[in-house]
C-alpha cells in the first residue's frame, strides 16, 4: 500500500497490498507541489470499461488512542491545559472492526461489505507506522484503497495511504489469511513539524474505498475526498495548508 508528495510534506509510493509483509521505507525525495493528489498519480492501468459498479465508502474520525511522553505511554489526559504543556513524544490511532459497505462486484451482487482495521503511529522523532488489515470477503475478489489525513495548527494535511487487491475466501490454500500490511520508516519533516501536529485537533480522518477496480481516477477522487473532509481545523477555521505525503 502507497503515498508521495511534500513541501510540508514527505515522499513514498502507494504499495499494492499482499498478504502478510513488511516494508521499512526511508526518507525519500521532496517534490514541491501543495497538493494531495500528487499522491494519486500511481499511473494505475485504466479500470476496464464495464457498466458502472457502485463503490463502497466508510468515513471515521477519531481522536488519538495512547499519547505517549519519554518512552512511556499514558491515556490521553482530560485537562487541555496538560495536554498542551508540551508535545508527546507519540500518537497512535487504531481502529478495529472498520466496516466498509455498499459495493457491486462484476457480477451484479450489491451492498456487499468487507471489514478492515487499521493503526497509525507518529513519533516526534520523524517515524511513523501504518499498519493496516483487508479481511477476504466471502464470494469476491475486491480491490481497495485507504487514505488518513489529519491537520496541523498551520492547516497543512498529513496524509497516509495504500491500495491493492484481496482474493476470496477458497483462492489458494486454508487458512485464506486477510492481506496485512505493515510499513514503517522516518520522514525528516514530520520530525521538523512535530509542534504543528500535535497542537493541531489531532483528529485523524481515514476514508475507505472498495470496488471491482481501482485506478488513477479513483485515487484522485479519494484525495479529494480527504483534502475536504479534514478541512476544519481545532478552531473551526478553513484549513487551506499543503499535503505531506507520509506513506
Amino acid at each position: 500500500m502507497q503515498l508521495r508528495s511534500l513541501t510540508a510534506l514527505a515522499a513514498a509510493a502507494f504499495v499494492a497490498a499482499s498478504p502478510a509483509r513488511t516494508r521499512v521505507s526511508n526518507d525519500g525525495p521532496s517534490v514541491d507541489d501543495a497538493s494531495a493528489t500528487v499522491w494519486a498519480r500511481q499511473g494505475l492501468p485504466t479500470c476496464p470499461p464495464t457498466p458502472i459498479l457502485a463503490r463502497g465508502r466508510a468515513e471515521i474520525h477519531g481522536q488519538p488512542s495512547t499519547l505517549g511522553i519519554d518512552g512511556g505511554s499514558s491515556s490521553p489526559p482530560n485537562d487541555t491545559a496538560t495536554a498542551t504543556a508540551a508535545p508527546f513524544a507519540f500518537m497512535v490511532w487504531e481502529k478495529e472492526d472498520w466496516e466498509i459497505s455498499g459495493w457491486q462486484a462484476r457480477d451484479g451482487s450489491k451492498n456487499n461489505s468487507v471489514d478492515a482495521s487499521y493503526r497509525i503511529e507518529l513519533n516526534s522523532s520523524g517515524d511513523k507506522r501504518f499498519s493496516t488489515t483487508m479481511y477476504r470477503h466471502l464470494y469476491y475478489r475486491y480491490s481497495y484503497a485507504l487514505a488518513c489525513g489529519l491537520r496541523d495548527r498551520l492547516g497543512r494535511l498529513w496524509t497516509l495511504s495504500r491500495h491493492g487487491t484481496v482474493p476470496p475466501y477458497g483462492n489458494g490454500e486454508p487458512p485464506w489469511p486477510p492481506s496485512e500490511v505493515d510499513e514503517a520508516g522516518t520522514r525528516e519533516p514530520l520530525r521538523e513539524g512535530w509542534e504543528a501536529v500535535f497542537r493541531g485537533n489531532r483528529t485523524m480522518t481515514c476514508i475507505g474505498y472498495v470496488a471491482y477496480c481501482i485506478d488513477d481516477a479513483m485515487l484522485l477522487s479519494l484525495a479529494a475526498d480527504l483534502e475536504s473532509v479534514t478541512e476544519i481545523m481545532a478552531d473551526g477555521s478553513t484549513a487551506a495548508g499543503p499535503t505531506t505525503a507520509l506513506l
